[in-house]
């Protein structure tokens, strides 16, 4: 029988911990107490009139999806009871998203690698909406659809020459290479059922 040394973790101990700050923000039940708590929540993001939300690889299926409305954040559930279930913030005024990518130095399994998402933070007088999509390469078909329902929202300029690459591979390495894309310490996202697209399998 192995021993496991102390100090060290089993993958699926690991793998277990890295979702451990999400465990608030990840079903329509503890999303108010995710949002009082001002913590980063994962989500997917629903952009136009689509019946699914677009996501970047799998096991993110038990999320909470995000649509954008005008006036208003449209919150649902894979997980809801019964199916269809939502929660609403409205914004009567409108809102304004700050948008910024930052990368979160990860590792998988012996692979380093760089986790790259997308925060958009909505403030409302003392509060601050903060939310994580990890699907980056979408984020020019986002803006697209803020800019038709006449949602504001502020991002870098410099941005806009780096995500003219389409490519998601190739996009997902210029940002872990360029310094203009912050880094920042966040919690890791709950395990999922495929490698991170920008892990090098060979």
């Amino acid at each position: 029988m192995l021993k496991q040394s102390k100090g060290s973790l089993t993958y699926q101990q690991e793998a277990s911990q890295r979702g451990q700050a999400f465990t608030n923000a990840l079903s329509l039940d503890t999303l108010d107490k995710a949002l009082v708590s001002q913590a980063f929540i994962p989500l997917m993001i629903v952009i136009g009139e689509k019946d699914s939300p677009t996501s970047m690889y799998g096991g993110q299926e038990n999320y909470l999806t995000l649509h954008f409305n005008a006036n208003r954040l449209i919150f649902t559930s894979y997980q809801a009871k019964p199916r269809g279930e939502e929660k609403n913030i409205d914004f009567p005024q409108g809102y304004n998203v700050d948008i910024k990518v930052i990368k979160r130095p990860a590792f998988y399994i012996s692979h380093p690698t760089v986790e790259i998402y997308v925060c958009l933070v909505i403030s409302q007088g003392d509060r601050e909406y903060r939310f994580l999509w990890l699907d980056f390469p979408k984020l020019n078909e986002l803006l697209a659809d803020f800019d038709a329902q006449g949602i504001h929202y502020t991002i870098p300029e410099a941005y806009a020459a780096v995500f003219a690459e389409h490519d998601p591979a190739k996009l997902g390495q210029l940002i872990a290479r360029d310094d203009q894309f912050e880094s920042k310490l966040l919690p890791g996202l709950p395990p999922t059922t495929q490698p991170h697209p920008l892990v090098n399998e060979d």
